[in-house]
């Protein structure tokens, strides 16, 4: 429906995000908040969460975050956040 309507190549929404449709957004868009995911990883700290409302980007930021570090940084991905801290270590 996507494709015939608005003469698109690709379907615009997919369960998994497309990292080379991220979107910088500006001053106060996503690409603040990765710049300030990275600096974070880059210089010592250990965890950081994100948190936001459904929609809001996140899965698309953690794509994104995983493309932009080094690989000899270590990334885990929690689809679940229910688990429990020693469930997170394990």
């Amino acid at each position: 429906m996507y494709l015939d309507y608005f003469s698109l190549k690709r379907h615009p929404f997919r369960i998994t995000p497309d990292p080379s449709l991220f979107f910088h957004g500006g001053a106060h868009g996503l690409g603040v908040v990765l710049d300030a995911l990275v600096y974070g990883i880059t210089t010592g700290e250990v965890i950081l969460k994100v948190v936001g409302e459904v929609g809001s980007g996140k899965t698309m930021l953690c794509s994104m975050l995983q493309t932009r570090l080094a690989e000899s940084v270590e990334t885990v991905y929690l689809a679940n956040p229910s688990v429990s801290p020693e469930e997170i270590l394990h």
